[in-house]
C-alpha cells in the first residue's frame, strides 16, 4: 500500500543479490551460486546465470524469507 502511493520518481529499487555459498566444497570458483528451479520451486548449487528457468538473483525481502547460513551476498549492480 505504501509503495502505491509513493510517486514513481521518488521510489527507491530494492537491492538485488546472489548467494555464493562460502565453503569450498569441491566447487569450482564460478560454480558456488544459489539457484532456484522456478518450475519445481527446489534450489541447487550452480553458475551465477540466471535463465528462463532458473533465478540466480533474489531481493533484499526475498533473502529475509530464506535460512542464507553459509552464504554470502553478493549485490548486482546496474545492469547485470
Amino acid at each position: 500500500y505504501q509503495l502505491a502511493k509513493t510517486p514513481l520518481a521518488e521510489r527507491e529499487e530494492e537491492k538485488r543479490y546472489r548467494l555464493r555459498i562460502v565453503a569450498n566444497l569441491g566447487f569450482m570458483d564460478d560454480q558456488r551460486f544459489l539457484n532456484l528451479n522456478i518450475e519445481r520451486e527446489d534450489y541447487f548449487i550452480c553458475s551465477a546465470r540466471q535463465s528462463d528457468w532458473v533465478k540466480t538473483i533474489f531481493t533484499e525481502s526475498e533473502i529475509a524469507k530464506m535460512d542464507t547460513t553459509g552464504f554470502q551476498k553478493v549485490e548486482v549492480l546496474d545492469g547485470e
